[in-house]
């Protein structure tokens, strides 16, 4: 297999966990707060990978820090996808329902 193609499956895979995640908790919990839980997280990782790409946390490799970085942006990027579909469906089916 090709590795784009490895990739792009777990990227596909994080976006799928994130999504029933979020699903489950949409139609479980009445609480506003408790429902943007995994939002939330997602924003933290988002902000978490800004330093990383800077190399604050050691200056040693910095090459390291640039990967570390791209990949929590990439997997942060990809499970806010699936949290936005959820919250898509979750939408239409609380507005039809």
């Amino acid at each position: 297999m090709d590795a784009k193609i490895i990739i792009y499956i777990i990227l596909a895979t994080i976006a799928a966990i994130f999504f029933a995640i979020q699903l489950i908790i949409c139609f479980k919990f009445k609480s506003i707060t408790i429902k943007l839980i995994p939002v939330c997280v997602l924003i933290l990782l988002f902000l978490l990978s800004i330093p990383t790409y800077a190399g604050v946390f050691s200056s040693d490799s910095y090459n390291a820090h640039k990967l570390l970085a791209i990949l929590l942006a990439f997997g942060a990027g990809s499970a806010f996808v699936g949290d936005i579909i959820a919250w898509l469906i979750y939408g239409i089916y609380c507005q039809y329902v």
